[in-house]
């Protein structure tokens, strides 16, 4: 099919095109309702293992080995954090210290994300409330440096060192328009696509004969043609 066919089928179903869209648009201005108002804080945070100590003879060697162990706990850092057990940890740790209740499965959806560069760790949370916020990133921290390498059931093989680098006493209002705008966009993508579907299947549908390419696909004869007025 040549392009100026397509041009001309678009054209004949232009309401259908341009309809849908429009449609999808008026609809979801009258149901908008913007997101709830989210709060992030950020706990970034050093994270060690400890040297065991013992170890007189060569105190070197030691501390080299802690340097090295430190890179396998900060490489299970984010699965430890994303944990049910942790934010279980973390949950208590919040009714006893901010005397705020929230249940693990909360707290483990709030922490969206742990970045990592070398030994420094940050923990993002997400909260519906600053309070909240704060209150899981402060806790975070706590438990990992009061439970340290109980995670990795190597309690008796040291502790972590954990060192807050920062730890924001408020939250941040994260902004509510990106994610709506861009369901909009991509609702108007669709029925933008769907408006051009319908004007194909209407096409398809439509058994009207309106060239003589139309009479060949039916393979009937053309006997003569009444040219259009300019």
């Amino acid at each position: 099919m040549e392009l100026r066919r397509y041009f001309a089928i678009v054209q004949r179903s232009w309401w259908l095109v341009l309809g849908v869209p429009l449609l999808v648009l008026l609809v979801s201005l009258l149901s908008f309702q913007p997101d709830p108002q989210r709060y992030r804080a950020n706990a970034k945070f050093a994270i060690t293992h400890a040297p065991v100590g013992g170890n007189e003879v060569l105190p070197d060697m030691n501390i080299y080995n802690s340097w090295q162990s430190t890179q396998f706990i900060v490489d299970d850092l984010p699965g430890v954090v994303r944990s049910e057990a942790f934010a279980q940890a973390v949950s208590t740790w919040i009714a006893s210290n901010r005397n705020l209740q929230l249940d693990a499965g909360a707290v483990k959806g709030m922490i969206t994300a742990v970045e990592q560069e070398h030994r420094i760790a940050t923990i993002l949370v997400d909260a519906d409330t600053a309070e909240q916020a704060t209150a899981i990133a402060a806790g975070s921290i706590a438990v990992l440096d009061e439970q340290g390498l109980q995670w990795w059931n190597r309690a008796q093989w040291g502790t972590l060192a954990v060192e807050t680098l920062e730890l924001p006493t408020t939250a941040t209002a994260l902004s509510r328009w990106p994610q709506p705008i861009t369901r909009l966009a991509l609702r108007l993508v669709l029925a933008l696509v769907a408006g051009f579907g319908l004007a194909f299947l209407r096409h398809y549908l439509d058994r009207t004969v309106r060239e003589q390419s139309d009479l060949a696909q039916l393979n009937v004869p053309v006997l003569g043609a009444i040219p259009k007025e300019s």
